[in-house]
């Protein structure tokens, strides 16, 4: 991947109903669309309104289903050293250093992976160890890198435009809800996670406008 090009070339509509998180491993599951990436899933979102707009986390979630929000999240087919099962990398930074990825308050991972099985929500389960070399931040409304090159690549994708899209249908039942202002801590978001899960490997970020 030698040019902004190669990853636009990359990039193929969206189902905006689907979200996964920004991990680049292959899926378990066939994909039959192509997801919205964002910061584990639903969970970036999550935190983003808690964070600009003090809800719970209770009402947060109350709020993204009485909306319609996509919730999803994702497991692992493996686990670490300690036998854990190891899941979702941004889930476990909430939990364990919420201030490494802007979030308000430490959630147990377990707690929320329960919360979207019990709401409905999709659970994909990513294959392996991560071999992410890139990290993309896509503006371009409507279109996602696409989820099956990203796992052949090795790239960290997250649809900041969609922050935005939800927004829209947040505010409706919240005034205060921006969607630049949402747009803008997501990106944030994505970039303090990409750093802090490659150990600072992966430091250079391939923005893609709208």
């Amino acid at each position: 991947m030698n040019s902004k090009k190669d990853f636009e070339n990359l990039l193929i509509p969206a189902d905006i109903f689907k979200v996964i998180c920004m991990d680049e491993r292959k899926l378990r599951e066939e994909l039959i669309v192509n997801p919205v990436h964002l910061p584990g899933a639903t969970y970036s979102l999550i935190d983003t309104v808690k964070f600009l707009y003090g809800y719970s986390e209770e009402k947060a979630w109350e709020l993204f289903s009485k909306v319609g929000i996509p919730l999803g999240t994702h497991i692992d087919d493996h686990v670490s050293k300690e036998g854990e099962s190891v899941g979702c990398g941004y889930a476990k930074l909430v939990e364990t250093c919420p201030e490494k990825v802007l979030a308000p308050e430490a959630i147990k991972a377990a707690e929320r992976l329960l919360r979207v099985a019990r709401l409905g929500g999709e659970v994909f389960c990513c294959l392996g160890e991560h071999h992410a070399k890139y990290a993309v931040i896509n503006h371009k409304k409507g279109f996602s890198i696409s989820h099956k090159k990203a796992s052949l690549i090795g790239v960290f994708s997250c649809d900041v435009w969609a922050a935005g899209y939800y927004a829209n249908y947040l505010s409706q039942f919240d005034s205060r809800i921006n969607g630049k202002e949402m747009k803008k801590h997501v990106e944030k978001i994505f970039r303090a996670a990409v750093t802090t899960l490659s150990l600072g490997e992966i430091n250079e970020f391939v923005v893609l406008e709208g």
